[in-house]
């Protein structure tokens, strides 16, 4: 409600939301939170955006090294990205000596500078050929790649895709 009455950023409100959601996953062992991140990504599979995957596949059919990044827990990530063949970085949950989800992030939520380094480092020497992103948080990734395609883009990156140029897929 305060980042729709612009009280508060909307991206900033994700991340603080993402960060207290964490507690909720408290004492859960390692195993459990594979098993949660699998549903969780079984529902983001029912609700991916077909044309998107299907240039993504296409990408992977011509060699590419294919790379998730998301602000979501690295499991879920991982679990998302196996689906399609490619890698993952996401948000890395802090687990105990005994192997439990201890209800906190052992790093910042993989979003805006936080995610365009993290995908710097996995380039390394290599060049970011495209990007797809569909939030405000997601413009310093876009901004690393030859391609940045927005995805059904929030006000924000909407704004910047056409200052820049950037190809939106809607619908």
């Amino acid at each position: 409600m305060a980042a729709r009455a612009g009280l508060i950023n909307a991206q900033r409100y994700r991340e603080l939301w993402f960060t207290n959601m964490t507690r909720l996953i408290e004492g859960l062992s390692q195993a459990q939170m594979d098993e949660l991140s699998a549903l969780i990504a079984d529902e983001l599979w029912r609700t991916r955006r077909a044309q998107v995957v299907a240039e993504l596949d296409r990408w992977l059919a011509g060699g590419a090294r294919l790379l998730i990044a998301s602000g979501t827990y690295q499991q879920v990530a991982i679990a998302f990205a196996s689906r399609i063949g490619a890698e993952a970085i996401g948000t890395s949950v802090e687990f105990d000596a005994h192997g439990r989800a201890t209800g906190r992030l052992s790093s910042p939520v993989s979003t805006s500078e936080t995610k365009a380094a993290r995908v710097r480092a996995w380039l390394g020497d290599d060049v970011l050929a495209a990007a797809y992103g569909d939030t405000e948080g997601d413009i310093p990734m876009l901004c690393l790649a030859a391609r940045p395609v927005a995805v059904y883009p929030d006000a924000a990156l909407r704004a910047k895709a056409l200052a820049s140029g950037w190809r939106i897929i809607e619908r």
